[in-house]
């Protein structure tokens, strides 16, 4: 979303995450800089859409197995 660029880093990544779960869609969380916003975003996702292959995109390890026992 574009509305999402013109905002500060901070506010731009809360933004991109509620788009990203409003739509399902995880590829708008790639636009998300700070990497434990990243990692919730695509944990959302693939817990919304139960699609497992989304955790390998999960950088923390705790996160990531999270959302493999959620998501399994």
């Amino acid at each position: 979303p574009s509305l999402c660029d013109d905002l500060p880093n901070y506010l731009s990544d809360e933004c991109y995450l509620g788009a990203a779960v409003g739509k399902a869609d995880a590829s708008i969380c790639e636009k998300i800089s700070y990497s434990v916003t990243k990692d919730a975003c695509y944990l959302d996702i693939a817990t919304l859409n139960k699609d497992s292959t989304l955790c390998n995109k999960i950088q923390r390890t705790s996160s990531r197995e999270r959302c493999l026992a959620i998501t399994s």
